[in-house]
Protein backbone atom coordinates (compact mmCIF):
# COMPACT_ATOMS: atom_id res chain seq x y z
CA UNK A 1 0.00 0.00 0.00
CA UNK A 2 1.27 3.13 -0.74
CA UNK A 3 1.09 6.31 2.01
CA UNK A 4 -0.55 9.41 0.64
CA UNK A 5 1.80 12.24 0.06
CA UNK A 6 0.87 15.97 1.16
CA UNK A 7 1.53 18.81 -0.66
CA UNK A 8 3.11 21.59 1.45
CA UNK A 9 4.03 25.47 0.29
CA UNK A 10 4.74 27.41 -1.62
CA UNK A 11 8.26 27.69 0.45
CA UNK A 12 9.27 31.18 -0.55
CA UNK A 13 11.90 30.11 -2.85
CA UNK A 14 14.40 27.22 -3.69
CA UNK A 15 16.96 28.32 -1.01
CA UNK A 16 14.38 27.48 1.63
CA UNK A 17 12.66 24.77 0.29
CA UNK A 18 16.50 23.24 0.72
CA UNK A 19 16.97 24.11 3.92
CA UNK A 20 14.00 22.38 5.01
CA UNK A 21 14.28 19.53 3.26
CA UNK A 22 17.75 18.93 4.66
CA UNK A 23 15.84 19.52 8.05
CA UNK A 24 13.78 16.82 7.45
CA UNK A 25 16.01 14.33 5.92
CA UNK A 26 18.27 15.07 9.64
CA UNK A 27 14.60 14.00 11.35
CA UNK A 28 14.57 10.54 8.93
CA UNK A 29 11.06 12.13 7.49
CA UNK A 30 11.12 11.19 3.30
CA UNK A 31 10.86 14.38 1.49
CA UNK A 32 10.54 15.39 -2.07
CA UNK A 33 10.72 18.87 -4.10
CA UNK A 34 8.38 19.89 -6.34
CA UNK A 35 8.70 22.86 -8.11
CA UNK A 36 5.81 25.51 -10.19
CA UNK A 37 6.07 24.62 -13.93
CA UNK A 38 6.65 28.07 -14.73
CA UNK A 39 9.21 28.87 -12.38
CA UNK A 40 10.95 25.38 -13.38
CA UNK A 41 10.43 26.26 -17.37
CA UNK A 42 12.68 29.63 -17.18
CA UNK A 43 15.22 28.09 -14.74
CA UNK A 44 14.63 30.74 -12.10
CA UNK A 45 16.54 30.39 -8.94
CA UNK A 46 16.52 32.43 -5.38
CA UNK A 47 15.64 33.22 -2.20
CA UNK A 48 12.56 35.61 -2.56
CA UNK A 49 8.83 35.29 -3.78
CA UNK A 50 10.56 36.47 -7.83
CA UNK A 51 10.80 32.46 -7.63
CA UNK A 52 7.62 31.49 -5.64
CA UNK A 53 6.07 27.92 -6.57
CA UNK A 54 8.76 25.61 -4.60
CA UNK A 55 6.64 22.64 -2.68
CA UNK A 56 7.40 20.00 -0.29
CA UNK A 57 6.09 16.40 -0.63
CA UNK A 58 5.74 14.54 2.85
CA UNK A 59 3.93 11.57 3.45
CA UNK A 60 0.83 12.64 5.55
CA UNK A 61 1.70 11.02 8.83
CA UNK A 62 5.09 13.23 9.03
CA UNK A 63 2.88 16.28 8.16
CA UNK A 64 2.80 18.09 11.52
CA UNK A 65 6.30 17.44 11.98
CA UNK A 66 7.22 19.19 8.58
CA UNK A 67 4.97 21.96 8.99
CA UNK A 68 7.04 22.69 12.86
CA UNK A 69 10.14 22.46 11.42
CA UNK A 70 9.42 24.97 7.84
CA UNK A 71 7.88 27.38 10.75
CA UNK A 72 11.56 27.27 12.68
CA UNK A 73 12.88 27.95 9.36
CA UNK A 74 11.06 30.02 7.61
CA UNK A 75 9.01 32.28 10.01
CA UNK A 76 7.00 34.20 7.78
CA UNK A 77 5.57 30.89 6.23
Amino acid sequence: MTEKLVKIGPLPGPIYAEMVAEALRKEDIPVHLINDALASAYGIKGATHLSDGVYLLVPQRYEARAREIITRIVDHF
